[in-house]
């Protein structure tokens, strides 16, 4: 056990570097839906989503190599998933979650960006 411990907490420092990039590519495409939100609730929810990765990167334990990789691989899935433009926002959804936001902090599940309508669709 001692052998796994050691190895989650002796890795190559630069993935850590690799997790705090890929979140930053994150932020920046919320900086873009915020800075192309038609109206200051939508630009205030865009800039809630990019508060809250920056939260919870830094709260990954750097100096363990799983939760860094976990974190790495969670944040490319939703770069992969996040369309060029900000996805339209279903209010009424979002208002009954309060504050809590889109994503619901608490429940543990993320609305895929996919399923979000596009505009001018």
């Amino acid at each position: 056990m001692s052998d796994q411990l050691d190895s989650d907490r002796n890795y190559d420092p630069m993935i850590f570097d690799v997790m705090r990039e890929t979140a930053n590519r994150v932020v920046a495409t919320y900086v873009a839906w915020e800075d192309e939100a038609a109206d200051p609730r939508e630009a205030a929810h865009w800039q809630a989503e990019r508060f809250r990765t920056r939260h919870e990167v830094r709260a990954v334990d750097p100096d363990s190599r799983r939760a860094v990789q976990a974190k790495i691989a969670q944040l490319r899935e939703e770069l992969a998933a996040m369309p060029e433009h900000a996805p339209a926002i279903p209010w009424s959804r979002w208002q009954r979650q309060g504050s809590r936001g889109m994503f619901g902090r608490g429940c543990g599940k993320r609305v895929r960006f996919a399923h979000m309508a596009q505009p001018g669709n």
